[in-house]
């Protein structure tokens, strides 16, 4: 096994079973969004200027978004 899985899977164990099905299920509900976006032919494109977005700032952008079209739905 290489140094960076076991330091995934050392970082999995740490971390609660709670806190680690909350982080799946914000995963989960990301990727719905996404899919649903791309459904209606709406693909965003999460960039700051030229610089794509990953990990936590994408996460992050994209729940910005998603709270957004809550917000103007309701």
């Amino acid at each position: 096994m290489s140094e960076q899985h076991l330091a995934v899977v050392a970082a999995v164990a740490a971390e609660s079973s709670d806190d680690y099905l909350e982080r799946l299920r914000e995963d989960a509900e990301r990727y719905r969004w996404l899919r649903q976006q791309q459904a209606v032919g709406c693909w965003p494109q999460v960039v700051d200027g030229l610089y794509r977005l990953a990990g936590d700032e994408l996460d992050a952008a994209v729940d910005e978004a998603m709270f957004a079209e809550r917000r103007r739905l309701n």
